[in-house]
């Protein structure tokens, strides 16, 4: 189906049926949502990471429209489905565990009854998985959700609180035993199945992606996609596209026998005159790589340097 048609007609079919089967007013079985996992990460694997990104960066705008629409995060379980599906693709390495710790700041963050839901939600499902791929951020994690429920005062709430505090304990001091109803036979039996699944050569790409990539992907781009656009937050835009008219043109700055051999060569303008001045006057590979990159940055003149070259090889 992906060679017949388009792949982003098809990544939005699937999201959009997977989200029907997911993402519920009732809890949504974990196997549910484990299969549906396995299915994308195949397809991540098989026929492209743009998939398994594409996926990410729905699921995190959803979530993100579930959080922004009220203390509950929605009318029913659609968020805790939605952070679940999140969870099991860091299970079968999608994604980086450092997504799951974004949202896991962002619920410490607020902390109210649901923050509290969706943290145990995590914490239950990838909660030893976090503590073997970064220990130290867990225990960061582990300190700043103490802190919070030191302050939390609701008597609603304590019994909740205490449950999740025993749960950050045993995953701590790395005791499964104290976790009630911890089975991972399901999972593991799915990670095998996964394993013969996978062609020969063929590997899970791991996207080390954030939640705020995700979330400014429309504005910033995306840069964990090849070949799509991406803008840097640091660096303003009148800094990547240069002001071409205040820079001093390289062509000032050689001798006047580069320039007649430029002349015999038909380099007829000065973006023309300055990627040969560029090429000719570079003493070292290295050297004529970063001027050359430099002119592409500031310039946007890609394309004219790549003809210069093969013109001139």
């Amino acid at each position: 189906m992906y060679m017949s048609n388009s792949r982003n007609d098809m990544n939005e079919t699937l999201i959009q049926l997977i989200f029907e089967a997911i993402v519920q007013l009732s809890s949504t079985p974990e196997r549910l949502i484990q299969e549906h996992a396995v299915l994308v990460t195949l397809l991540h694997t098989h026929i492209g990471s743009e998939i398994g990104a594409q996926f990410l960066e729905s699921t995190a705008k959803k979530l993100d429209s579930f959080l922004k629409s009220g203390d509950n995060y929605g009318d029913g379980k659609e968020c805790d489905n939605l952070i679940l599906f999140m969870a099991h693709l860091y299970s079968f390495k999608i994604v980086h565990s450092s997504l799951i710790y974004d949202l896991l700041k962002v619920f410490t963050e607020t902390f109210k009854a649901k923050d509290i839901d969706l943290i145990l939600v995590i914490l239950r499902s990838v909660g030893f998985s976090l503590r073997k791929d970064d220990p130290l951020q867990l225990k960061h994690i582990i300190s700043n959700i103490q802190a919070k429920a030191v302050d939390a005062t609701q008597a609603n709430d304590q019994s909740r609180v205490q449950f999740m505090l025993d749960i950050l304990v045993a995953i701590r001091n790395n005791n499964v035993r104290k976790i009630p109803n911890y089975d991972t036979s399901h999972s593991e039996h799915l990670k095998k199945l996964l394993r013969s699944l996978i062609r020969k050569g063929k590997s899970v790409v791991e996207l080390k992606v954030s939640l705020a990539d995700l979330n400014n992907a429309d504005s910033r781009g995306r840069w964990w996609v090849v070949g799509s656009a991406w803008k840097s937050p640091d660096v303003p835009t009148q800094t990547l596209k240069g002001d071409i008219g205040s820079r001093t043109p390289m062509i000032e700055n050689v001798s006047a026998q580069i320039l007649d051999i430029a002349y015999k060569q038909r380099m007829n303008t000065d973006t023309r005159k300055n990627i040969f001045c560029i090429l000719m006057t570079a003493e070292v590979r290295l050297c004529c790589c970063f001027a050359s990159a430099f002119s592409i940055l500031t310039s946007f003149m890609g394309r004219s340097l790549i003809v210069e070259i093969l013109r001139l090889t």
